[in-house]
């Protein structure tokens, strides 16, 4: 999943997958962030999602590559 989302970045800046909506799910298997820290960050703030009627969480496809981009950035400087 992980290599699929890193090729629609490379080869589409991301475009394809502009304006969908990720399960935490989808978050957690795409960024190899824990369901824990993903719920830190929502309540913190500092991963922007939408809380449907039902308590499910939402995550645009803009908040995950913002947190891929950041993770990226960070391996790439150790």
């Amino acid at each position: 999943d992980y290599e699929y989302v890193a090729f629609l970045l490379n080869y589409t800046g991301g475009t394809e997958l502009q304006g969908q909506l990720f399960t935490l799910k989808e978050v957690e298997e795409k960024t190899k962030l824990s369901r824990s820290t993903l719920y830190r960050r929502l309540r913190k703030g500092t991963l922007q999602g939408q809380q449907l009627d039902n308590g499910m969480w939402r995550v645009p496809w803009e908040e995950v590559q913002r947190v891929l981009g950041r993770r990226q950035t960070r391996a790439e400087t150790e």
